[in-house]
């Protein structure tokens, strides 16, 4: 096996295995209205019994950033950062992670696009409005019932992407949140 396809799977396997410890049945999935498929959770988990929402990908963005801008817009929209990381390189990414620090913003490229975005604080806020400091409710209001980790993450998916947005929660308040894209 290729070193480079060793080192991927790796990356995978200590992924997984820091995330969700439930185990589950592969075959095991909710389908939700959008026919998307969202993994189980375990019997008498609090999020049983709702359906998880995606998100159009219209609105997966925060502070007017989104998936896949390129930095020049990022740039323009933001100004200057307050500091900028060294291109940092890995086997799973095709071209150097780089990052973009704002008030309150992270702002994570790949080469020269937007990969993530990361809101700590409440100068940020989503497509839909939401800051860090709003409660739970106010999250499932906008976007409906996502997916609950054991750990406080409300995660939801878009529609038609590998991007999604989670929210940590703590005592049902946001204490930061997230905008992400699959580019494995």
């Amino acid at each position: 096996m290729p070193a480079r396809t060793q080192v991927a799977l790796s990356v995978l396997a200590f992924a997984c295995s820091t995330g969700d410890k439930r185990t589950e049945d592969p075959r095991a999935a909710v389908m939700t209205a959008d026919s998307i498929r969202v993994p189980a959770t375990t019997p008498g988990h609090a999020a049983d019994s709702a359906p998880v929402s995606s998100i159009d990908d219209g609105r997966l963005a925060i502070a007017r950033i989104a998936p896949g801008q390129d930095e020049s817009r990022v740039r323009s929209l933001l100004g200057k950062p307050l500091a900028e990381s060294e291109p940092e390189s890995s086997e799973v990414l095709s071209e150097p992670l780089r990052k973009l620090s704002y008030p309150d913003l992270i702002v994570e490229l790949v080469g020269r696009r937007v990969s993530a975005v990361t809101c700590l604080g409440a100068a940020c806020a989503t497509a839909d409005g939401i800051r860090v400091g709003d409660p739970r409710s106010k999250v499932e209001t906008t976007y409906g019932h996502g997916r609950e980790s054991p750990e406080g993450m409300l995660t939801y998916r878009g529609r038609g992407s590998d991007c999604g947005i989670t929210f940590s929660l703590y005592r049902d308040t946001i204490g930061t949140f997230k905008l992400w894209c699959d580019e494995s």
